[in-house]
């Protein structure tokens, strides 16, 4: 077991490898906040994995729109083939998701602020939103210095009584082992953020009735990461967003960042 993509995904934890929530996972496992459930993972043979997991983010607030089984809630399912020499994995994840009414999480009602157009990430005032996604992630280790992994991400929103939208994310990235020194890591990453592709003439979610994204918002994003000694890492990136907000009107952003690392 462990992660489907290895060389970007990192956590607070470590803080290591791809910086970005964007680039660490395919974001079907981003959606909405964390919080008190439970999981279950179970091996098929050697080479399969299937596991389910629960979430329910207000399970601990008995109040009404929240609790364990009538709050906000994430539910999935993945099945995860490995090869025999373990070089190649593909992951099928599908997840359904509720947000009651007027309810927002500290990430987001969907994927978040930090991930996504406004418009993925809107809900209509007054009524629930129940989501239906699907990811297909991989990962390809082409030999010991270079490994290439993808996914893309489809969503089915359903604004209860009012009409229907659809997401669609994707991403490629390419990582780099020993780069230029033993225990180094280069990677790239390009993808598409979250976009509304389709949205319901009967629904308005803040641009006007039936207001899909009207254009694509590239992910581009670099790190290089190095050892010096044993306890520290040091990594310089950046972060190139073309068109935020799927709107080709905005300028782009461009972020870069050096993050040190130190372990005790």
């Amino acid at each position: 077991s462990g992660p489907i993509n290895p060389y970007f995904e990192s956590s607070s934890a470590t803080g290591a490898n791809g910086i970005s929530r964007f680039s660490r996972r395919s974001l079907v496992y981003n959606y909405g906040d964390s919080g008190p459930g439970i999981a279950i993972l179970q091996r098929l043979g050697k080479q399969l994995q299937f596991g389910v997991a629960y979430s329910a983010p207000n399970g601990g607030n008995p109040t009404p729109n929240n609790g364990f089984f009538t709050g906000r809630y994430l539910a999935l399912a993945q099945l995860i083939y490995y090869s025999g020499n373990r070089n190649f994995r593909v992951a099928a994840t599908y997840v359904n998701t509720y947000s009651p009414a007027n309810t927002r999480g500290l990430s987001g009602t969907n994927f978040g602020p930090a991930v996504g157009s406004n418009l993925v990430n809107s809900t209509v005032a007054g009524t629930g939103t129940v989501a239906n996604l699907y990811g297909l992630q991989a990962f390809y280790q082409i030999n010991p210095k270079l490994a290439i992994n993808g996914w893309v991400s489809y969503g089915a929103h359903r604004y209860l009584g009012r009409g229907d939208g659809s997401t669609i994310d994707w991403a490629v990235g390419l990582a780099f082992p020993d780069l230029f020194k033993e225990g180094a890591l280069g990677g790239v990453l390009v993808g598409m953020e979250p976009k509304l592709t389709r949205l319901s003439q009967s629904v308005d979610l803040g641009a006007g009735a039936g207001q899909a994204d009207k254009d694509t918002s590239l992910h581009i994003e670099a790190f290089y990461q190095y050892r010096i000694g044993d306890n520290i890492e040091v990594t310089p990136g950046f972060i190139w967003i073309t068109a935020p907000d799927s709107d080709a009107s905005n300028p782009d952003s461009l972020f870069a960042w050096v993050r040190t690392v130190f372990r005790f």
